[in-house]
């Protein structure tokens, strides 16, 4: 049988079926796994597209010997024969066949790892962020994050497919344009030719896509590159990031949420997590929520609406009480609110104490509280409080025995979101465990009938468990169902089970579950007393869709907030204006947003009244998107800059570009911004936003692979007219961290760093 032609590979690693059993066929791929098995040698060899695993056998003793010796991760060239495999794998697309190897080539030995790229069953990643960082073509190289980056990759083709099929024109903006106040700092870049001034990267093309509706352009989008010097957070990366930038020309407020709500809407179809539940949208067309109706309902801008405990307005009970804190904040104009959860006191004193912590923990004094029982209440208020007033919270917010109702009170907006952090901690304690978990190394050698015929045939075992459910006075039965082993119609085999003490209660998991094992599934899954467990065993997309449909059923009837669940809504009508921290007038959301009203409004309205005509997209809590329709008239604009200190001078100067051109004709028109690495990262569930982007920077905004930021030569900053300012470092070395003053070194080569003598030896000073 002929080799293949091809000098790298006739098929990817990802492609071998029981078809191409006596098939000679070529492959290229890493070494994934290596395992010596005495007379047998079994590598798996992974590329992009998947796992194939090579067999040696002692038949071929130099051939085996070369294949004891390949290490992990190094890449191969192999040839040989397709063949059945003995035991298939049904984890594996190309489970049920194997490659006979009759040569082996080493194309790139790998050295020692730093980082595993294969973590070994039962043990931890040892390697912390910033060794992950550095190594970061290796951790690319992990399944769950290279999955991460091909989704990536087709969330953004939605997106921009999804425009063009809405009439929208690609552009590509400036990436070296001006420097312009837009709230974070800029990045700027010196330039050679003009000594003394400064390029900045964009941290939006803000302005630039209003330049391209005064321009004629009707639609515009791009998938736009931004940059801004500000702290990193979980869910924004430091430095720089991606957005779907558009503009319409001759548009309302609905016709842009028109465009995003049904790009948002088909996401989940277009885009999959292999092996995941699927995601679905809560309610299409997505809600306008009035931006005051979300701070009084949920405390906050950017509304979780996956579950209710709703915010309660309750400051008439208490206008004229003795109790001096509510009634305060009441006589200041203030309010009293007050958000009840359900059978929160039956979660014991700890629980209590865990949400006081939490808001003191965000600089809130406490947490003022009430406790329900049948006929007392107590609580930390129960004394300072009336038994009228009681009586009027049970009745208001219908309380029942064993709930808690905590108060939050002082403005309009404090008062609400400090019960909105409170809201939102509720929902994360009672939905701990609610993710699905891989647990089939558990039950790998379980003799339950029905669980032992659905792993052997889909090779998977997931869970998830319900924290305290047991405990909670409901009857978990009626929701998930009864403690049986249930096989459904795709050979899916569900079990559902309580937790005691000493592990599950009798029945079925208890049976399925050998003792030896039993701390390794607690801890996989977090199992504690009076937690509800549930168990799907079968194919990968079997499991996760049965698990999903008792989740799902779970989370309605306990009102937890649905992981599978993505809740859109668009906040509408921000103020224009706001306070700022020294009580002076400043914009609120966007300056560059018309106000409702226009120029009559500015001119008639209290500034703190005026509403503007800015809105934003969340989803689960999470701002995804700002927009507006813009001012487009330049004098509404220089009025209602003149509000918060501008002069007409001063605006002429700083947004000189926008100002010309709407001088010259320029319709009305909006837009938004959508954010590519929050929508991914909230399509995966993953907590942070670096496991979605290829190459991030640290939270020090540091790129450890590349070594950016770093030094240059001494001949660049001449060539630009740069000296570097040691007062910057203050007296710590920037290398070290010692009290050392820095200074400057130039090497040989004329590379100039700044640090102490101690940690740049041998440099000469400059």
């Amino acid at each position: 049988m002929s080799e293949p032609s091809h000098p790298h590979r006739s098929h990817t690693c990802g492609e071998l079926r029981p078809e191409h059993i006596g098939q000679r066929v070529k492959l290229s791929g890493w070494a994934y796994r290596v395992r010596d098995q005495k007379h047998n040698v079994f590598i798996d060899l992974r590329d992009h597209y998947g796992v194939t695993q090579l067999t040696f056998d002692d038949s071929q003793p130099e051939l085996i010997a070369r294949a004891r010796e390949v290490r992990p991760e190094s890449v191969l060239r192999v040839v040989g024969n397709v063949v059945a495999r003995e035991k298939p794998n049904p984890k594996l697309e190309t489970g049920e066949v194997e490659l006979r190897v009759e040569r082996l080539e080493v194309e790139s030995p790998c050295e020692t790892l730093p980082i595993q790229v294969q973590i070994p069953k039962g043990e931890s990643d040892r390697a912390d962020e910033e060794g992950r960082l550095r190594w970061r073509f290796l951790d690319l190289r992990r399944e769950r994050l290279h999955r991460n980056i091909v989704l990536r990759d087709q969330v953004v083709r939605h997106m921009r497919d999804h425009m063009h099929a809405e009439g929208f024109v690609e552009f590509q903006t400036p990436i070296l344009t001006n420097s312009s106040p837009e709230g974070a700092r800029d990045y700027l870049v010196p330039s050679r030719l003009h000594p003394g001034q400064f390029y900045a990267l964009p941290q939006a093309p803000q302005q630039w896509k209003q330049m391209l509706m005064a321009s004629g352009f009707d639609k515009y989008f791009q998938i736009a590159p931004c940059f801004r010097d500000e702290d990193a957070r979980a869910d924004r990366a430091p430095g720089e990031f991606y957005q779907l930038d558009m503009e319409m020309a001759y548009v309302t407020q609905e016709d842009v949420f028109g465009v995003i709500e049904r790009m948002y809407a088909a996401l989940p179809e277009k885009v999959q997590v292999p092996g995941a539940s699927p995601k679905r949208v809560q309610q299409f067309p997505f809600p306008r929520i009035p931006y005051w109706d979300a701070i009084d309902r949920f405390g906050t801008d950017k509304p979780e609406l996956r579950f209710g405990l709703e915010l309660c307005d309750v400051s008439d009970l208490f206008a004229s009480s003795s109790f001096a804190l509510f009634s305060d904040a009441i006589g200041l104009g203030g309010r009293v609110k007050a958000l009840r959860i359900p059978g929160g006191a039956r979660e014991g004193k700890g629980a209590v104490r865990r949400l006081e912590k939490h808001v003191k923990d965000l600089g809130y004094g406490g947490l003022p509280h009430l406790i329900y029982g049948d006929d007392e209440v107590g609580g930390s208020i129960a004394k300072q409080t009336t038994p009228e007033e009681r009586a009027g919270i049970r009745e208001r917010l219908q309380c029942a025995s064993g709930d808690l109702v905590v108060f939050g009170c002082g403005s309009r907006a404090a008062a609400a979101k400090v019960l909105g952090e409170v809201r939102l901690e509720v929902a994360r304690q009672r939905s701990r465990g609610l993710s699905v978990r891989e647990v089939g190394e558990v039950f790998a050698k379980t003799r339950q009938p029905t669980l032992r015929a659905a792993i052997d045939a889909g090779g998977y075992v997931k869970a998830f468990r319900i924290s305290r459910l047991a405990l909670a006075g409901r009857d978990w039965r009626s929701i998930l169902g009864e403690e049986a082993v249930r096989a459904g119609e795709d050979g899916t085999a569900v079990l559902v089970s309580a937790w005691e003490k000493k592990g599950p209660t009798e029945g079925p998991l208890r049976e399925a579950l050998h003792p030896k094992v039993l701390k390794t599934f607690e801890k996989l899954v977090g199992c504690a007393e009076g937690d509800v467990v549930a168990i799907a065993a079968g194919t990968s997309e079997g499991s996760s869709r049965a698990l999903s449909e008792l989740r799902s059923r779970a989370c309605q009837a306990l009102d937890l907030p649905d992981p599978d669940v993505l809740a859109f809504c668009f906040i509408v009508d921000y103020p224009f204006y706001e306070l700022d921290e020294e009580g002076q007038l400043a914009f609120s959301h966007n300056p560059f947003s018309m106000p409702q009203g226009g120029l009559e409004a500015l001119e008639t309205q209290d500034p703190l009244d005026v509403l503007a005509w800015q809105y934003d997209i969340c989803c689960n809590g999470v701002e995804l998107s700002s927009g507006a329709i813009r001012n487009h008239r330049p004098e509404i604009m220089y009025r209602a800059f003149e509000k918060v200190g501008y002069t007409r001078e001063q605006v002429d100067t700083e947004f000189g570009m926008m100002i010309k051109a709407f001088k010259h004709g320029a319709p009305p028109h909006g837009g938004m911004a959508p954010g590519v690495d929050r929508t991914v990262m909230l399509l995966l569930d993953e907590p942070n936003i670096r496991e979605v982007v290829a190459f991030p920077k640290n939270q020090r905004c540091q790129d450890l692979l590349a070594g950016a930021p770093g030094y240059v030569y001494d001949r660049q900053l001449r060539e630009l007219g740069l000296r570097i300012d040691l007062s910057a470092h203050g007296t710590r070395c920037p290398h070290c961290g010692t009290e050392a003053p820095p200074r400057e070194h130039v090497d040989a080569h004329g590379y100039r760093r700044v640090g102490c003598d101690r940690c740049i030896p041998g440099a000469s000073e400059a």
